[in-house]
């Protein structure tokens, strides 16, 4: 399961200048690499709208806040905003191990811009083929550079409802009270800590997962801390 909803680290390429760590097996040194693929972005195109929107909420933030509806509490963001979310999606697709999707369906489900005075966020949130959630953070100090990205897989804690995102059973039996998502202004760091806490579930055990990260006004991400704790 966790091979099919996170990144695999052999695909972790980016074609659109994205810096991009793997949240699924802790930290690893950012990727910076750059591709020119068109026949990539011409079919990972077909499976996202042609119009991004997304929706803006405040810390603390809750998957179930974010309504995936078409047209429901909407913005369209910058043009520069939506390459990033359309690169993001783009990576993603190239990410799975499965077979050719449906003309029809749609990976890219909304975003969750996440407005802070510390740290601005865009959570993207992905549909995999198996119908399972997925999501990926883009974090972003300074637009002359390539944002960061990280993975957040949230299949063990939320999933697909009517266009909404509601918790699943595991969520309510094994996540503790912990913000999913937290900013923190740099004490003894120079640049913002963004917190993730998550529930891994790979089938037969659970985990409970924290990882602090810092991006440093070139956009480069540095992994603080990497934490997993066996339920």
């Amino acid at each position: 399961m966790q091979k099919l909803l996170m990144m695999d680290n052999k695909k972790q390429l980016s074609y659109i200048s994205l810096i991009i760590i793997g949240f699924s097996i802790g930290c690893n040194p950012a990727i910076n690499r750059e591709a020119n693929k068109p026949e990539l972005l011409a079919t990972a195109g077909k499976h996202i709208p042609q119009e991004i929107y997304v929706s803006k909420h405040t810390l603390p933030f809750d998957f179930s806040d974010l309504d995936l509806r078409d047209g429901l509490n909407r913005i369209r963001v910058s043009d520069k905003k939506e390459v990033w979310i359309r690169e993001a999606v783009v990576q993603y697709f190239d990410s799975l191990d499965s077979p050719p999707l449906p003309e029809n369906y749609q990976l890219y489900l909304g975003t969750a811009w996440i407005s802070d005075p510390i740290q601005d966020l865009l959570i993207v949130v992905l549909k995999h083929p198996s119908g399972k959630v997925n999501s990926r953070i883009i974090i972003c100090n300074n637009d002359s550079h390539p944002p960061a990205v990280i993975d957040y897989n949230i299949h063990a804690m939320y999933q697909l409802d009517s266009g909404r995102l509601v918790e699943t059973n595991l969520f309510s039996l094994y996540f503790d009270s912990s913000p999913l998502i937290t900013i923190h202004s740099g004490i003894e760091h120079s640049s913002p800590q963004i917190i993730v806490n998550r529930l891994y579930h790979n089938g037969t055990s659970n985990l409970l997962e924290k990882s602090i990260f810092e991006v440093d006004s070139a956009n480069n991400l540095d992994s603080l801390l990497f934490e997993s704790v066996a339920l």
